[in-house]
């Protein structure tokens, strides 16, 4: 996948990048789950204050309820005080008054047994022992009596168990004299509050349920987005090779070649190390291909590009089809005398291809002309080593093809960018 390492480090960065804002996610949805369980734990207990303040509203306004006295409903003993407590009917009925609290306490504790939600009104003062507030109830009436609010809930644990605890205050009307007016309360007194206790374990389990699903959701997001970037990583190493390959023969392309002989002359001015360049030429190829056909001229190309590279000895060595018929090799940190051992194995190689073209009557071996060029300190960019290894070509070519020459001195082919003018009437292919 990383054949081409200038694709490792963006890949790896995407990679990184696409997981830390998948963790992101995760934990953003994991927190936001977190705080709608509370959200609603809290819009129910606030329902249920509601609940309770309407119907102790309701018992006020209608200055409480009478009921049969029974086992589960005993004359309220904090209530002696009122004399129309307990009456009894023109049947012999009797009945005793529940006032607001009392039914409340009675309800709150059917709700609790049933659906676990619990519920009290609560005061610092109160008529019934039982109203007295805990720790937790104390603190907010302390809150409510210095005015710093009129809500509060906070998430506590009771006998083990999580609950959301929600309260607000209580205050006394002219129907809750009747009953509290002797406590000293007036109207408009702060009386107490009506806390509300929510058990948390349903939205637990639902919370649970959801994460479990973000979790899945992102795992399975994470690796298709993973499969995408390895899949378009590949398409993209494809394409950036295809654009430095040359499609017929899958060696470097002119384009390769002029990234790597930059680099190198680069190398060259740091650590002085010798270059050499390989121009190749493939002799009478034109000839070839008129009397054969392009398709056999495309295996003749194939077979000199293979030819060339299994004739280089180093994986530092470099090869690319310059266009047509033109190959270049570069050498690095090679010599005059390493070069010309390159250029012989490479014309040994390229005559084991028994490949045989023939025109006018006259059949002969494939053969190939090379020429060669080192790169001096007086050059300065890789058209001047070029040009160099392009004279020597023309040198090869017009001294009788199937050869290697060298040129060591550089002579007319730098600076000048173009190869030598041919001798009138001459051909060189």
């Amino acid at each position: 996948m990383f054949k081409n390492l200038k694709l490792f480090f963006p890949t790896i960065f995407v990679i990184f990048t696409f997981t830390s804002l998948t963790l992101f996610s995760y934990y953003w949805n994991v927190k936001n789950t977190d705080k709608e369980r509370i959200k609603l734990a809290l819009l129910e207990a606030k329902s249920n204050w509601n609940k309770d303040a309407s119907l102790r509203k309701w018992a006020t306004l209608h200055g409480g309820l009478y009921v049969k006295i029974d086992k589960r409903t005993p004359p309220n003993p904090y209530m002696s005080h009122i004399k129309e407590r307990d009456i009894e009917t023109t049947t012999g009925l009797k009945l005793t008054l529940m006032n607001p609290a009392y039914m409340m306490s009675q309800m709150v504790g059917e709700f609790e047994k049933f659906y676990g939600v619990k519920g009290k009104i609560t005061g610092k003062v109160q008529l019934n022992p039982k109203n007295v507030p805990d720790e937790w109830q104390d603190k907010v009436l302390s809150m409510f009596e210095q005015n710093t609010t009129q809500e509060f809930y906070e998430y506590q644990i009771i006998d083990s168990k999580e609950y959301l605890r929600y309260m607000k205050p209580v205050y006394m009307t002219k129907g809750c004299i009747k009953c509290h007016g002797h406590l000293g309360f007036k109207d408009g007194d702060l009386r107490g509050g009506i806390s509300i206790s929510v058990p948390m374990k349903p939205y637990l389990d639902s919370a649970i349920k959801i994460k479990e699903s973000i979790f899945t959701t992102h795992i399975l997001v994470w690796l298709i987005g993973l499969i995408a970037i390895f899949i378009s990583t590949r398409l993209f190493t494809k394409l950036l090779q295809d654009s430095e390959t040359d499609p017929l023969t899958k060696i470097p392309n002119r384009r390769s070649y002029k990234k790597f002989i930059t680099r190198e002359i680069k190398s060259y001015k740091r650590v002085k190390k010798d270059i050499a360049l390989l121009m190749i030429d493939v002799d009478y190829f034109k000839r070839y291909n008129d009397n054969y056909g392009h398709a056999d001229g495309d295996i003749v190309l194939r077979s000199i590009a293979k030819a060339i590279s299994t004739s280089l000895p180093r994986d530092t060595d470099f090869v690319a089809r310059f266009g047509g018929e033109e190959f270049v090799v570069v050498l690095p940190n090679t010599d005059a005398d390493g070069s010309l051992t390159v250029a012989q194995r490479i014309h040994d190689n390229v005559k084991k291809l028994n490949i045989d073209h023939s025109y006018s009557s006259v059949s002969n071996k494939l053969t190939i002309s090379i020429g060669i060029a080192m790169f001096k300190e007086s050059m300065e960019t890789e058209f001047d080593i070029f040009n160099c290894a392009d004279e020597a070509l023309y040198l090869a070519k017009k001294n009788g093809r199937n050869r290697s020459e060298i040129n060591i001195t550089n002579h007319l082919c730098f600076p000048t960018k173009n190869p030598p003018a041919m001798p009138s009437g001459t051909t060189v292919e």
